[in-house]
């Protein structure tokens, strides 16, 4: 007797790999619509508002201050990422 999914044609035709990826998907958008993370996110967006203030004062343009912006944006450029991939294109 056929389950219930394969009658209805779920995953019919898909391969192990199609399938595989739609579990990462699962996974990865539980991840990314976790409260944590998106508390996360947004204190790094409070953080990063604070920076851009304190590069408007002389003597806040060094290196440290450079890495840190880096390290933001590469945060950022991770988030969306993950999230372009848990909720499709």
């Amino acid at each position: 007797m056929r389950s219930a999914a394969s009658r209805r044609g779920v995953g019919a035709g898909r391969t192990h790999v199609e399938r595989d990826r739609d579990g990462d998907r699962r996974r990865v958008r539980a991840i990314v619509e976790h409260r944590t993370f998106q508390g996360f996110i947004i204190g790094l967006i409070v953080v990063n508002a604070i920076m851009i203030g304190l590069e408007t004062y002389p003597g806040f343009h060094g290196p440290v201050m450079r890495t840190l912006d880096q390290i933001v944006l590469a945060i950022f450029a991770i988030e969306v990422a993950l999230r372009i991939f848990a909720h499709g294109w």
